[in-house]
């Protein structure tokens, strides 16, 4: 059972949450996040914090930025393109790859296996109907990482075709560079 109780602090969004998890009968959470104008982009962060009584007590926090270029820029990859950089710290997670659960993650209980990473996406408009993306994750841990550009268009209204790439990198031991690389349409 959580709750959650929102409001607004001068050009802030600020939410607050805490309550009992499911993990034992005495588990709790508390945490919140926070996002607003800063510097003509959106500075936004969510942490929370965990007591599962049947292990260590842990942090997790996510710190990020988007920024759209404006039109006006004189480099043209900027030119209306969109930024967002963010760096995600789970407390949960371990340092040594060789300590990685990886059942955590198909089964669904965790999203990632390390403590932290640092992720950044560019996304433009190339025309009215085509979009360009680029995505890179890093695991700054274990050194592995995931690259994805891809291309999306959109010929029909509610029709959107994207085509891409899906690039792991790392070690077969790291938790990024065991998936198989991709393409997809």
């Amino acid at each position: 059972l959580l709750a959650r109780i929102k409001t607004n602090v001068k050009d802030y969004d600020v939410s607050f949450m805490g309550g009992k998890i499911a993990d034992s009968t005495s588990s709790w959470m508390v945490g919140g996040d926070f996002a607003g104008n800063f510097f003509e982009g959106t500075l936004h962060a969510e942490a929370s914090y965990s007591d599962l009584k049947i292990r260590t007590p842990y942090w997790k926090v996510d710190l990020g930025y988007d920024y759209t270029f404006p039109s006006d820029t004189k480099l043209r990859p900027l030119k209306d393109a969109a930024v967002v950089a963010e760096y995600f710290h789970s407390g949960s997670g371990v340092l040594d790859p060789r300590s990685y659960d990886f059942s955590k993650l198909l089964s669904g209980r965790e999203t990632t296996l390390a403590q932290d990473y640092f992720g950044l996406t560019y996304s433009q408009d190339l025309h009215t109907l085509l979009k360009v993306e680029l995505a890179v994750i890093s695991n700054l841990n274990d050194g592995s990482g995931y690259f994805s550009p891809s291309l999306q268009y959109n010929p029909l209204k509610n029709l959107y075709l994207t085509a891409g790439f899906q690039r792991f990198g790392g070690g077969k031991a790291t938790e990024l560079g065991r998936a198989p690389n991709l393409s997809f349409l």
